[in-house]
């Protein structure tokens, strides 16, 4: 229940302030990684391996997977799994996945949520879009495509464990959640960003995939379904 006091007293303070605080922090600590990512540029990759056992105090736990074996494996390396070892083998009480839709995923997608809906340990999928912070590659969908898929998202929400509230997936269907959101930041190398590392980049903005950003502009604004898929978070 602290959580969702600490929820509640936060979008309270949002909207009667004009101080607003940050409410999420991202910290780049390392960029070290021995995963082999298509959409990641680090290079400092050590040969000890870098999926640990899901053994955390953390409340909750998201992990990535971004399609079923074969494309997952293509696209992060071969941690598969790996993954779905640690994942059975955990007795943590709120897992949860994220899954970044890209050109090489997106047709898969209910297939996942199908394959997701059979373990019972994975509370929900949240669903992001590949961002193109490095340029323009074949990971890269249009805007016009992620309406489909957005809208495909919102029809099929009922019958499987999609974790983006109906609030949140109009918003990225219309593509207007507040952009940069000062009260997400991130720190890297003793610099803090707004929202993003790149976040007066307008091309950048208009083609962001983090449609967590979307679901916590819709909170912030008090839209019912987003507030209420964030009680039921917080109660997880």
């Amino acid at each position: 229940m602290k959580h969702l006091f600490f929820g509640l007293k936060y979008v309270i303070s949002y909207r009667l302030s004009n101080v607003k605080k940050p409410l999420i922090c991202g910290l780049v600590v390392h960029n070290r990684c021995n995963l082999k990512c298509l959409h990641c540029r680090i290079t400092d990759r050590p040969e000890e391996n870098g999926t640990f056992p899901l053994e955390t105090s953390a409340d909750t736990l998201f992990i990535s997977l971004d399609g079923l074996q074969k494309t997952n494996d293509f696209i992060r390396g071969n941690v598969f799994n790996k993954i779905m070892r640690n994942i059975n083998e955990s007795d943590h009480p709120s897992l949860y996945i994220n899954f970044t839709i890209n050109n090489i995923n997106k047709s898969e997608i209910l297939d996942f949520c199908d394959f997701i809906n059979g373990i019972k340990k994975i509370k929900g999928i949240f669903f992001y879009f590949h961002t193109p912070y490095y340029g323009y590659d074949n990971l890269f969908i249009n805007n016009n495509e992620k309406k489909e898929i957005l809208t495909r998202l919102l029809e099929n929400r009922g019958k499987y464990k999609i974790l983006n509230s109906v609030a949140g997936l109009k918003s990225g269907i219309r593509n207007d959640w507040e952009r940069p959101l000062n009260i997400c930041q991130i720190y890297e190398g003793n610099k803090t960003y707004d929202c993003c590392r790149f976040p007066g980049n307008k091309d950048l903005c208009n083609d962001c995939g983090y449609l967590s950003y979307a679901e916590i502009d819709q909170v912030l604004k008090m839209k019912p379904s987003a507030v209420r898929n964030a009680i039921k978070y917080f109660r997880s």
